[in-house]
């Protein structure tokens, strides 16, 4: 998870490297939740998808829809994935 954190924090100084420091505002990071290439890998887009490579409807869809996951969904997500299987002692 660690590691994780340590890519998606790259991902955010990128992002805010090409925006200013309100990149939360400009970019979207995250990973489609059923990826379509091979290796699994991160995007960092325009929030308003203006874009060369978006260019279908299919393409809107995927980063505008459940089906685009944001970098902090799934990092919270294992967090409490790792929570929830730590045995816990009750006294």
């Amino acid at each position: 998870l660690d590691e994780l954190r340590e890519f998606h924090n790259l991902a955010r100084r990128i992002a805010a490297a090409i925006s200013g420091d309100a990149y939360q505002n400009s970019f979207k990071i995250g990973y489609h939740s059923i990826p379509s290439l091979h290796p699994l890998h991160l995007h960092i887009i325009s929030s308003d998808l203006d874009s060369p490579c978006v260019t279908t409807r299919k393409h809107i869809v995927s980063f505008s829809s459940d089906f685009f996951v944001t970098a902090d969904e799934v990092e919270n997500h294992l967090e409490s994935a790792f929570v929830d299987s730590l045995p816990v002692a009750v006294r």
